[in-house]
């Protein structure tokens, strides 16, 4: 499924994943049941299939609560946050990015993944042009970040390697969104 994901295949990773989770239910395995649940609904986001995304993500964070799986909610609330961005839903959008930034800290690499999906609401809010500057790109985004819990964001601990994993990252998920990178999103971090 993650390399059919890769490659842009996403009705056969969608088929792989539900392979996945038909064997991990037969094994009872709730772990891997709610890995292959999300990713199912990730799949969905990026189809434009938001009513089904809505319903696996969902079913996924329910699922990984009652199992006491909180690695997972991290990435499980940045898919709900995708899919709002996706939708134009702004406020949830940026509920479910802090969501996911506030658990973040049990897996490091969707700290960069929620940063950029709160620049990116940030820079949607506003509706700036993609000409706009960094530096008006980084004022905006700093206000923002100002209004964060900041027990819950450590941006100078973010490498520009892990932004740039981020944007492509994005660039996948936002699939009717090209040129991401003209958003200003890494130098605003940066700065």
């Amino acid at each position: 499924g993650v390399l059919n994901y890769s490659r842009g295949e996403f009705d056969a990773a969608i088929d792989y994943f539900t392979q996945g989770s038909v064997v991990a239910e037969y094994l009872q395995h709730g772990e891997l049941m709610n890995w292959c649940l999300w990713n199912i609904g990730a799949l969905y986001v990026v189809k434009s299939q938001f009513d089904r995304a809505r319903g696996k993500l969902l079913l996924a964070q329910r699922q990984a609560t009652e199992l006491g799986l909180i690695h997972a909610l991290p990435n499980i609330s940045l898919w709900l946050g995708i899919l709002h961005l996706r939708q134009f839903q702004l406020d949830p959008a940026q509920i479910f990015f802090e969501a996911s930034l506030t658990r973040s800290a049990l897996v490091p690499r969707t700290t960069a993944l929620a940063v950029y999906g709160l620049a990116l609401v940030c820079r949607y809010r506003h509706d700036l042009p993609m000409q706009d500057t960094s530096i008006e790109a980084a004022s905006q985004i700093a206000q923002m970040m100002d209004s964060l819990d900041p027990t819950h964001l450590n941006l100078s601990a973010l490498q520009r390697a892990d932004l740039e994993r981020a944007q492509s990252y994005f660039q996948t998920a936002l699939v009717d969104t090209p040129g991401i990178d003209g958003y200003h999103i890494i130098p605003a971090l940066e700065s």
